[in-house]
């Protein structure tokens, strides 16, 4: 094992910044032009605003690099992950940006060496143009060597690999009556994987949302996807589904969306279930999800059921856990996966703006979507750091968002 990191290459950043992320830049800049045209000017209403720097630096233990199924390769990591969020916000507005990175270190490989190991970049965008009327969008650029992040729905893996997805979607909300509200929405997503077929996806539809008591709600949903990918394959789906909400009591909720899936003359069912459960210092939920998604690198779509768990626990103000067990299997065109992973964190607070942190990730891959099966992939990957958020600059604080 080398006796040094490389810790110097982890700055040397300023001028990898890819073709594609100026071209987020530009598309999103566009978007925010268009829309500060279409909102009035309320620099002089009261407005809240802040710009909050903050910095994680820990050591990674990964017993699979590679997330290879064959000839395992352990290596230590150092990661070094700046952040910054800003937001403003007034009666009418909200607007949020988030951009952060991971610069990596590698012990013994060093080639592995990244200074944009990983890019996140997230802008919300909410206006009300009336007391009835609200408009949104939201978009999202990430870059990263671990593509599997990006296998949201799936959790499918396929190893180390240069990777890029953008995102972005507008959306209109209008109420009804106090009781009811009806939305308009629109998103397209871009995937790539370097040296595999890139594809699109857009997804526009409708929903009805019904308050019809203090404890039962309704809803009925409408999506259309269309799916195109650079080998020249695409399909489109249409998803008519109903959904209902209850509250048992001020603890625990039940909500569950179910209806056809039509794709190319086949149906499917396609089932969203959720159950929460209040705890006094947290909150306990389970998940059920039957779906159809795309995979990054791969043409076409998959079939996916997803069993999911999760817990978050303050034992203290300053101690907190969340863990998070799911099982998703799936099937495309002959070919099946099954996915287990758990992830595990905890974190606690020093003072309000240092924390440590330290998580545990376990995944366990059978199988995959390529013609060649090369067997079961198991990875176990230990984190421990630091985290030290920075004053805020402005009149407000950091929102609380999920990187």
């Amino acid at each position: 094992m080398k006796n040094h990191f490389k810790v110097t290459s982890l700055l040397l950043f300023a001028g990898e910044t890819s073709t594609v992320m100026r071209t987020f830049i530009t598309t999103v800049g566009r978007y925010i032009f268009v829309l500060c045209l279409v909102t009035p000017v309320i620099c002089q209403a009261q407005s809240v605003r802040y710009l909050t720097p903050s910095v994680s630096i820990g050591g990674i233990y990964d017993d699979n690099i590679f997330f290879s199924p064959v000839q395992k390769e352990e290596d230590f990591v150092l990661r070094l992950s700046p952040e910054v969020e800003a937001g403003y916000e007034t009666d009418r507005l909200e607007l949020y940006g988030l951009y952060t990175f991971d610069a990596e270190a590698y012990a013994d490989n060093s080639d592995l060496n990244d200074a944009l190991m990983r890019q996140h970049v997230a802008i919300d965008y909410l206006y009300k143009l009336s007391q009835l009327l609200t408009l949104g969008m939201y978009s999202t650029y990430d870059e990263t060597e671990a593509p599997g992040v990006l296998n949201l729905v799936t959790g499918v893996n396929p190893g180390r690999n240069h990777a890029r997805r953008f995102s972005i979607g507008p959306s209109l909300d209008y109420r009804l009556n106090p009781r009811t509200n009806l939305g308009l929405n629109y998103s397209f997503t871009r995937d790539k994987l370097a040296g595999e077929a890139g594809g699109d996806t857009h997804a526009s539809g409708f929903n009805v949302d019904r308050e019809i008591n203090r404890t039962n709600s309704a809803s009925i949903y409408y999506t259309w996807y269309y799916y195109k990918f650079d080998s020249g394959e695409d399909s489109s789906s249409h998803v008519p589904m109903l959904g209902w909400k209850h509250d048992f009591n001020a603890r625990t909720s039940f909500t569950l969306a179910a209806g056809p899936r039509f794709t190319e003359g086949s149906t499917e069912m396609e089932v969203a279930l959720s159950a929460v459960y209040l705890l006094d210092r947290g909150e306990i939920t389970v998940s059920y999800d039957r779906s159809e998604s795309t995979v990054i690198g791969e043409a076409g779509t998959a079939n996916v059921q997803k069993l999911g768990a999760g817990i978050s626990y303050a034992f203290s103000p300053d101690l907190s856990l969340q863990l998070s067990p799911y099982y998703t299997t799936g099937r495309q065109s002959g070919s099946s996966f099954d996915v287990y992973q758990l992830d595990l964190e905890v974190t606690y607070k020093i003072t309000d703006r240092f924390s440590i942190i330290g998580s545990y990730v376990y995944s366990l891959q059978q199988g995959n979507l390529d013609e060649l099966d090369t067997g079961d992939v198991e990875g176990n990957m230990i984190y421990m750091g630091v985290r030290w958020t920075m004053p805020s600059w402005g009149n407000g604080s950091t929102r609380s968002r999920q990187r």
